[in-house]
């Protein structure tokens, strides 16, 4: 019966045997088991949606990552930059301070594109990670690196 329960909570929770912490990205700093790192271009699928970053660009102190989601639930969610946060190589996390969301309810069954941009310093090369996390009640979390070079910005 202990079982049941634990698996019928882990299903309302919106969990997923998608993780994959430290599998891609093994020097990431806290990892958590629902983790789905994912290469840029690839999709994550986390509480009914299924989200991709498409192309990140660095641009004179912004970095502007393209995202495409789709609702796979019938019913409308909730879209946002509150969504998406980055995690810059000092282990500082940066919120979103611009995006273009054209809706901020997308009905069940569509997909939208948009941008999400967050500003960082110029002369900070390294490694940042991208994180989605749609839903506040579940721990799943997309995550996709991406990294600056000396020179590139």
């Amino acid at each position: 019966m202990m079982c049941v329960l634990l698996v019928a909570l882990g299903a309302a929770c919106g969990s997923s045997n998608n993780g994959n912490p430290g599998e891609l990205y093994p020097g990431r700093a806290n990892q958590y088991r629902e983790d789905q790192e994912r290469h840029i271009g690839e999709s994550v699928m986390i509480g009914g949606y299924t989200t991709t970053v498409t192309d990140v660009q660095l641009d004179d102190g912004w970095i502007r990552v393209s995202i495409e989601i789709t609702n796979r639930d019938k019913a409308p969610q909730r879209i946002d930059s509150t969504q998406w946060t980055l995690v810059n190589p000092r282990v500082q996390t940066i919120e979103a301070t611009r995006a273009d969301f054209p809706r901020t309810e997308l009905p069940g069954g569509k997909t939208v594109t948009a941008e999400v941009s967050f500003a960082v310093d110029p002369d900070e090369t390294g490694v940042y990670y991208i994180q989605y996390k749609p839903e506040p009640l579940d721990a799943a979390r997309g995550i996709w690196q991406y990294r600056i070079r000396h020179g590139t910005g």
